[in-house]
């Protein structure tokens, strides 16, 4: 005789219904992460696109006041 345990058809079965919903799971969260990749990519390739066109014509003196300083000039430069 073998020295498994013995398993009831109903435990077997609980067991292979929560296989079958961590199957469904697992399905849904790589579908999830391929509309998020899918998006990152797009974002990315947009981010690449407009980012020239964001960037400020002339960076300020490190002297200059905040309150000297236009919105558009903060884009892409770190406000200490």
């Amino acid at each position: 005789m073998s020295n498994e345990p013995v398993v009831g058809n109903s435990e077997v079965k609980k067991l292979e219904e929560r296989v079958r919903e961590l199957e469904r799971m697992l399905g849904r969260k790589t579908l999830e992460a391929e509309i998020l990749r899918e998006a990152i990519s797009k974002t990315q390739t947009t981010k690449q696109i407009s980012r020239p066109i964001l960037l400020p014509k002339e960076v300020p003196d490190e002297d200059t006041s905040r309150d000297e300083l236009r919105p558009e000039d903060h884009i892409g430069k770190v406000v200490r």
